[in-house]
């Protein structure tokens, strides 16, 4: 391998970059150090090392090339990649002082750490690579600047031999599911042998997918050493810092939130029922939560607490799918099936099924429906 002083021959033309294949990307002198952090922090045996990591390494490097994050976050040129290797080194360096899995036995402990660490690499590395779909327009073009077609991020790679690309910000774009794309970039990025040899490890491989796929779970230790990790590396996105702050502020929970509600079941029957999409709790009730939930943390922590963010609350059960959403809307609008009454009661819409039993059988009130507009 041969290492570049500046960085790797690219611009040919006026906005194009030379697609590159990831061993020449990782020989970007720049960029050495996070891999070579990389390469200390699993402590792999050579051969291991370069099935398992550093084909994973050009794959995603592949993918990203020299392309910035966002136009508002790491933008110079490998933002994109330099983003991603920041936070796997953070979450490797956290991984060290950990015995996984968590509660259990040496024996085990002791068989699963590499797939464990490996895991957390892979889980980290290509966190959030989803994003580019939403904010880019890529396309291939020959030497000569003549276009060649269009890159997408289902194709894993942005490499193609002997070709250039030109990057143009775009926005409203139609992307595809986040879940979809994770699932076909993991294919496409991580070798084959590598997935089999973690799908034989049960618990490990579902938190793995969880977290490739985005789906937060409680209790994932990954998405936990992950999410701390952005914060230690200063690579979370402005959405999952609103997130992080709310948890970190006041970890309320679903369970809070229906403990509350079957305390002020017999009060409030008007203001929480059951109807036939779910169970309805009104907005009126849902800022009351949010209120008594700050003033007792407030007793309990004797010190003043910022207030909870209504809307993140609502990602987070919405992420879940404790929350029934209408139209990506939090919110639904029910009013009585008598025409003449014209009152409308907004609220939330929880999944039963996320339910304990005694807010399940409440019967299902009949006197309301859905609100159609007008």
């Amino acid at each position: 391998m041969f290492y570049f002083k500046k960085k790797p021959p690219a611009v040919v033309a006026e906005g194009l970059t030379a697609c590159l294949p990831g061993s020449q990307i990782i020989g970007f002198l720049p960029l050495k150090p996070y891999f070579n952090e990389i390469r200390q922090l699993v402590s792999a045996p050579t051969d291991v090392y370069e099935q398992f990591y550093l084909s994973t390494l050009c794959g995603v490097a592949e993918f990203c090339q020299a392309m910035p994050f966002s136009q508002t976050h790491f933008t110079g040129d490998y933002g994109l990649l330099k983003r991603q290797l920041m936070l796997t080194i953070a979450a490797l360096k956290l991984r060290r002082g950990k015995l996984l899995p968590k509660q259990g036995e040496i024996e085990t402990i002791a068989a699963e750490e590499a797939a464990w660490t490996y895991a957390l690499f892979s889980t980290s590395l290509l966190r959030d690579l989803h994003m580019a779909q939403h904010n880019r327009i890529v396309t291939l073009h020959q030497a000569n600047g003549e276009a060649a077609g269009s890159w997408v991020p289902l194709s894993g790679s942005l490499y193609e031999k002997s070709r250039y690309y030109r990057l143009e910000w775009a926005t409203n774009k139609e992307v595809t599911d986040t879940a979809i794309l994770m699932a076909v970039l993991a294919g496409r990025i991580i070798p084959p042998a590598v997935i089999r040899w973690l799908a034989d490890k049960n618990t490990l491989y579902a938190l793995w997918w969880e977290t490739l796929l985005h789906e937060p779970k409680e209790g994932n230790v990954l998405q936990a050493i992950i999410a701390e990790a952005g914060e230690k590396s200063e690579t979370l996105l402005p959405e999952e810092k609103t997130q992080q702050a709310l948890l970190n502020h006041s970890p309320i929970s679903l369970d809070q939130l229906t403990a509350w509600l079957i305390s002020k079941l017999k009060d409030c029957p008007e203001q929480m029922f059951q109807v036939e999409q779910g169970f309805f709790v009104s907005e009126i009730m849902l800022d009351d939560f949010l209120s008594d939930t700050e003033k007792a943390e407030e007793r309990d922590k004797k010190e003043k607490k910022e207030k909870i963010n209504k809307a993140v609350f609502l990602q987070q059960l919405a992420k879940t799918g404790a929350l029934i959403l209408k139209e990506n809307n939090f919110f639904h609008a029910l009013v009585p099936k008598q025409f003449e009454d014209r009152r409308v009661i907004k609220g939330i819409m929880l999944n039963k099924d996320f339910l304990p039993e005694i807010l399940q059988r409440q019967p299902i009130n009949l006197d309301f429906k859905e609100h159609i507009p007008l």
